[in-house]
């Protein structure tokens, strides 16, 4: 046993000593060469040969008091690239201990026989610590003396932590090709300091005279705890330049994307001009409501329902069913959430969600507790060609998963509809209000608690505009943009979904709900927006080019119906809306039998038709239409 303790000490040590050894090594040779110094200095550069000898004796000594206060105090472990205050104070207070050790040594043990004078013990341990300072610092400061020149000159925003990080990283990574040139902050007390050799020469409002004094190419943003009104002020001061804008992600996101903590261009997401997180779930009733439960997610490949799977596996589900007919998107969506932790708990169905069949095989194969249903097509200019896929997905698709989630008896069932669904006028609009209608029909007759959640857009979702747009920016335009004043609302894809999980966790059965949007956004001034960012001028380096509303595409969404009640609920970014539109499952289900006949038939115009006039009719106007029939 003995023996093993040794051994495992010896490695240790010898550990230690390989990778700290030359520190140490070197720090002998400055703290030799600080007392040497002292000496020259108390006898005037003539030493008297017994005072070198007396040096030589006692200098071992002084290595061993000096190297165990720096061990003792983390000064071989600190990251000197990344050396602050902190670090600094830690270096003097270990200096000064082993010179106040060395001297209480020399006078208690040695008297009036004391090799040293107190002089040299005082001068030694002065000469000491800037000797160990610029050793730590000086290999660091030595490898930036490279030149700016040919580099592309960076501006750092915030001389914080972050900004630290950012300029220690462009300046240890010659390869990315960029160098910064100096630091603003709003903090008066960091003007004129230096961080890493970089000075502090102003505050945000000095931005447009420094780019063009120092040639800026590029203002990087680092600032990751900024609100967003304070992000949208730095903003609009930097694009009254004409450089590139970059910003430091936070450290949640670079961990949640597996990359470093680096500079990136302006995102989708940063222009939204939106707190960073407004769902406030309530994490422990929302791990209650899913625990245990096997959950079943359609329309899974896409945007939403990827990141519901994603969300849904971190609240302790038995199991995450991810249904969709995209063969490839389900493949990558298994290939990616496979390799997590829970991947076990994972699992794919291809399967077309208007094939009911298909579909009654899913139920009774998985026996889903809980139903989240974001399967669905939803290209305004591609289901006014072809309405009959309206029907056939979004509309009949919808109807079987509701009637077998209410003969299975599951728990809940949530439905993902859009703000197209308010007084529609497309066949996306018509398809996703005949689902809400649909979907709170069943709830009237069935033991499961159904409900819908209404909300906007999402950035980044794929086949939208946005990404479109940064495509056609980046390919040095034209960006097509359909109308001036056209405006949407967004918000980003892993606040809805957060929040759509949060409205299925308090839903008794037969709410509509509706996500708070924020404000809408003129996409024009967003593509502006966007185009200036990468350092560019709308209308001169990249042209807009407004082609018109496509067909059954509106100026601006609404988010409800005129008459529609909004009321707060437990969570302060859904609302609950209170409509009176409700229409028996018996009409509804003979309307839409007749609807997926005339589709089968390929009549589009009067699929189109009959789609409308579902959307907007009252009970009593299917009654008529029943008589009529």
């Amino acid at each position: 046993m003995l023996r093993a303790v040794a051994r495992f000490v010896n490695s240790q040590i010898l550990e230690r000593l390989r990778l700290h050894g030359f520190t140490f090594f070197r720090d002998c040779i400055l703290i030799s060469a600080a007392f040497s110094l002292a000496e020259l200095a108390r006898f005037d550069g003539s030493v008297p040969r017994v005072e070198w000898r007396h040096l030589a004796i006692v200098m071992p000594a002084l290595w061993l008091v000096y190297c165990t206060f720096s061990y003792l105090y983390g000064i071989h472990r600190r990251l000197w690239t990344y050396a602050g205050m902190r670090d600094l104070r830690a270096l003097l207070t270990a200096v000064v201990m082993a010179s106040a050790t060395g001297l209480v040594a020399d006078l208690l043990i040695f008297g009036k026989a004391r090799p040293l004078p107190v002089s040299v013990v005082f001068m030694g341990g002065f000469f000491v610590l800037p000797a160990l300072l610029a050793a730590r610092v000086g290999q660091v400061f030595f490898r930036r003396t490279n030149k700016v020149e040919g580099k592309l000159r960076v501006l750092i925003v915030g001389a914080g932590e972050g900004g630290q990080v950012v300029a220690a990283d462009l300046l240890n990574h010659a390869e990315w090709n960029q160098a910064p040139v100096a630091f603003v902050d709003d903090d008066p007390k960091k003007y004129r300091m230096r961080v890493h050799g970089v000075p502090v020469l102003g505050t945000t409002e000095h931005i447009p005279a420094l780019v063009d004094g120092l040639r800026v190419d590029i203002v990087g943003i680092a600032v990751p705890s900024a609100s967003a009104p304070q992000m949208e002020r730095i903003l609009k001061i930097v694009q009254e330049t004409d450089v590139r804008i970059q910003i430091l992600p936070t450290r949640t996101e670079a961990l949640a994307e597996h990359r470093a903590l680096r500079l990136r261009d302006i995102n989708l997401d940063d222009l939204l001009e939106r707190p960073g997180s407004r769902s406030h779930r309530d994490e422990a009733l929302t791990i209650e409501a899913v625990h245990g439960r096997t959950v079943l997610v359609t329309g899974a490949a896409g945007s939403i329902g990827s990141e519901l799977c994603r969300q849904l596996l971190s609240l302790e589900p038995a199991r995450v069913v991810a249904l969709d007919n995209n063969e490839t998107g389900l493949f990558h969506l298994e290939q990616e959430i496979g390799a997590l932790p829970d991947g076990e708990l994972f699992a794919t169905v291809l399967a077309d969600i208007s094939n009911e069949t298909d579909l009654d095989m899913v139920f009774r194969r998985f026996a889903p507790n809980l139903v989240f249903h974001a399967g669905a097509y939803k290209h305004v200019p591609m289901l006014e060609r072809h309405p009959e896929q309206a029907v056939f997905v979004n509309v009949l698709g919808t109807f079987n998963l509701c009637r077998l989630a209410s003969r299975q008896q599951c728990e809940r069932f949530v439905f993902i509809s859009t703000d197209k669904a308010v007084s529609p006028v497309n066949n996306l609009g018509f398809s996703k209000r005949i689902g809400e209608l649909i979907v709170r029909a069943h709830s009237a007759s069935s033991s499961t608690a159904f409900c819908c959640v209404r909300f906007g857009n999402v950035v980044g979702s794929r086949g939208s505009a946005l990404p479109e747009f940064v495509r056609q920016i980046d390919a040095g335009g034209p960006v097509t943009v359909t109308h001036p004043d056209v405006e949407r609302y967004f918000m980003t894809i892993p606040e809805a979904v957060s929040l759509v999980i949060s409205a299925g966790t308090f839903a008794g059965g037969g709410e509509l709900y509706m996500l708070d949007m924020g404000e809408p956004i003129r996409i024009d001034n967003l593509v502006k927006r966007m185009i200036r960012l990468r350092g560019l001028r709308p209308g001169k380096d990249i042209d807009i080019q407004y082609t018109g509303l496509r067909p059954g595409e509106k100026l601006s969404e609404e988010l409800i119906f005129v008459g529609e009640e909004s009321s707060p609920t437990t969570n302060p970014a859904v609302f609950a809306l209170r409509d009176e539109r409700a229409i028996g499952l018996r009409e509804l289900n003979e309307s839409v039998g007749r609807l997926a006949a005339v589709a089968r038939r390929g009549d589009s115009a009067m699929v189109s038709e009959m789609l409308s006039n579902l959307a907007t009719s009252r009970p009593a106007d299917l009654q008529q239409s029943d008589a009529a029939g």
